[in-house]
């Protein structure tokens, strides 16, 4: 059933529309945001395209759920990140690098701890010694031979910006 423009125009006036007319209108206003949906889609298939990503499955009738995946070197940077960790049978890359994080965090709390006793020997030193003359004395007796450990001491704590 069509319509001509002044029927339809005296209906919006009167604030009727006849059920074929809103079901026309609706109609073409849900086939301009499809078209919309559809150019917005595009858009983003072209962005996934140009970083690399590529569907997983190209068949209509497939259901897989036509899934992103990067196309890119992806298997070739996991190799190299497989090449470059130790070796260890039976364990799978991530295993290997969850035990090297393992390892990094209990090397960091050693030196903290290492840290805490240099500045205690450095502070127990200076309070108990007394450098004199470039010589160190150290309960009232010269002690030459802390005069090195204790410089290194020294130096590593400045070192560590403690």
């Amino acid at each position: 059933m069509s319509f001509n423009k002044s029927y339809i125009d005296q209906m919006k006036v009167m604030g009727a529309l006849p059920h074929e007319l809103r079901l026309e209108q609706e109609n073409a206003q849900l086939k301009a945001e499809l078209a919309q949906c559809r150019e917005e889609l595009c858009v983003a298939e072209r962005a996934l395209l140009s970083k690399g990503y590529r569907k997983s499955c190209d068949i209509p009738a497939c259901n897989c759920g036509d899934q992103w995946n990067h196309g890119g070197d992806a298997n070739t940077r996991l190799r190299e990140i497989g090449d470059a960790l130790p070796y260890v049978n039976g364990k799978t890359i991530l295993t290997r690098v969850q035990d090297i994080v393992e390892d990094l965090a209990q090397a960091t709390r050693r030196e903290a701890r290492m840290r805490e006793a240099l500045a205690l020997f450095m502070a127990c030193m200076n309070r108990y010694g007394i450098w004199e003359d470039g010589c160190f004395y150290y309960a009232q007796h010269s002690a030459t031979e802390l005069q090195i450990p204790i410089e290194k001491a020294r130096v590593s704590l400045e070192e560590a910006g403690t």
